[in-house]
């Protein structure tokens, strides 16, 4: 296809200019289009399977069909090493489906030994500024220090460790590595510490994600009392049966709950909301609603307290809203930034 053709001029553009391996995502429904059919991967990851893209694919079964046949030999060439998340109940059953002469390697969280992981983590340390993880691998045992911030990316950093060995990156390296390793707009950190509170982005649009960001969140906050945040909205013209149980989980996992505006495309925002409101009012908690997000966003930074952490969930590195036939600049970051700012204009002015 036009696709594959492109993607694979732009991997051998990387491969001649020096880099070693060439990394990237691969979508359910770029598979199912065909649109990386020419390509030969060496290293497949699994890191999950949660409810998304079922607009496309209407089922789960149909979406893990999907995703298996980038690692069972069906999309060309099986790759040489399969890199699945035990932890996953999709996961574990690659693991357990899935034949052929690729070397199957896994990883998860627990007791590496008796779940005979090949790289896996029995212990970690979660805090406002980071990770650390002692990682147990085939290559020995060592130290993981990280900027990511979050148990979701414990898993991130067991796939990309497992990854790395397959491929012979050395222990060394990967421990370099994850020491000036910074992801864009997955619990990402916009405030510089002044006000006493966390204010973080996320990319989390699905229910288990908004979960598991919220997890994290709340892991941080509960030593010291802190209360979690939350600003989330749910996007138009996607599935909207996903859309009460992202709030749902919003609610049951903050303490103050405020729905709004992710990219409306050509559904009314309101109408958005509504659904929103759905599960909302299943959790029974009280909640904010706001169509303008840049509004939402105020709201939220205007009643953190000391302790507190603010989770901007849905949009993460984005730097657009869509709004109908219009894309508009709108970044999470930015708008949290000038809100930020304001507070301390605001205290400034009340000193002086």
């Amino acid at each position: 296809t036009p696709e594959a053709t492109e993607i694979q001029r732009f991997l051998r553009k990387a491969v001649t200019a020096g880099c070693s391996h060439a990394v990237m995502e691969v979508s359910s429904v770029a598979i199912d289009l065909h649109r990386v059919s020419a390509l030969t991967f060496d290293t497949a990851i699994f890191s999950n399977l949660t409810q998304d893209h079922l607009d496309y694919h209407k089922t789960m079964e149909a979406y893990f069909d999907a995703k298996q046949r980038l690692f069972d030999g069906r999309l060309r060439p099986q790759p040489h090493n399969l890199v699945l998340n035990l932890d996953d109940a999709f996961g574990e059953r690659l693991f357990r489906e899935t034949n052929g002469a690729a070397r199957k390697i896994s990883y998860g969280i627990g007791n590496v030994a008796e779940r005979n992981l090949d790289v896996g983590v029995e212990q970690y340390e979660v805090t406002g500024h980071g990770l650390v993880l002692d990682v147990h691998t085939v290559a020995g045992r060592f130290e993981l220090k990280s900027f990511l911030i979050g148990r979701p990316h414990v898993y991130n950093l067991l796939a990309s460790t497992a990854a790395a060995l397959a491929v012979g990156i050395a222990p060394e390296a990967i421990v370099a590595g994850v020491a000036v390793a910074q992801v864009p707009g997955r619990f990402e950190r916009v405030d510089d510490g002044s006000h006493g509170f966390t204010v973080v982005v996320d990319y989390a649009h699905t229910p288990d994600a908004i979960v598991n960001a919220l997890g994290a969140a709340r892991a941080i906050v509960e030593p010291h009392n802190g209360r979690v945040v939350t600003v989330f909205g749910c996007g138009g013209d996607r599935d909207r049966g996903k859309r009460p149980l992202m709030a749902e989980a919003a609610a049951t996992h903050s303490d103050i709950i405020i729905a709004t505006s992710d990219n409306p495309r050509n559904e009314s925002p309101e109408q958005i909301l509504d659904d929103v409101e759905i599960g909302l009012r299943r959790v029974g908690k009280p909640f904010h609603r706001f169509v303008d997000r840049r509004q939402a966003i105020g709201c939220a930074i205007e009643q953190a307290r000391p302790g507190d952490l603010v989770v901007i969930a849905g949009k993460g590195h984005e730097t657009y809203q869509i709004l109908g036939p219009t894309t508009i600049h709108f970044d999470d970051r930015e708008v949290a930034r000038e809100a930020l700012d304001g507070l301390k204009a605001e205290a400034s002015y009340a000193h002086s």
